[in-house]
């Protein structure tokens, strides 16, 4: 699979609902190019008591690379941005988790990441 962010420090995944306009924020150790637009990989992935929801999600989208930090998307359900994150406050807990999980474990987010697209989820 082919990475779409490569920042070591994941991203900050924000869609909004087409129907409602109602806006989901969520965070992504992990975002990944896919044939019909892209999906992502949640931090939780990696608890060792499992995590509490799905950690893979896949989004049907059009993808405009804004910037080096900025991805916008447009979809039939949704649309929004994927932005490299930078400390957010809105998913900092589960980043700060992972990046702690990460250095237990001795992996780079760059080692983890390819180990990841290896898998092709």
């Amino acid at each position: 699979m082919e990475s779409i962010v490569e920042k070591r420090a994941g991203a900050v995944v924000t869609l909004r609902d087409k129907c409602d306009g109602f806006a989901i924020i969520r965070p992504a150790a992990f975002v990944f190019k896919r044939t019909n637009g892209f999906g992502w990989l949640e931090p939780g992935y990696a608890d060792p008591w499992g995590s509490p929801s799905p950690t893979w999600h896949e989004v049907e989208a059009d993808i405009t690379l804004l910037s080096a930090t900025l991805i916008e998307f447009d979809g039939p359900k949704y649309s929004g941005d994927i932005e490299e994150y930078f400390g957010q406050t809105e998913v900092a807990q589960p980043m700060t988790w992972f990046e702690g999980w990460l250095n237990e474990q001795g992996i780079t987010w760059a080692a983890e990441r390819e180990r990841i697209a290896q898998i092709g989820l």
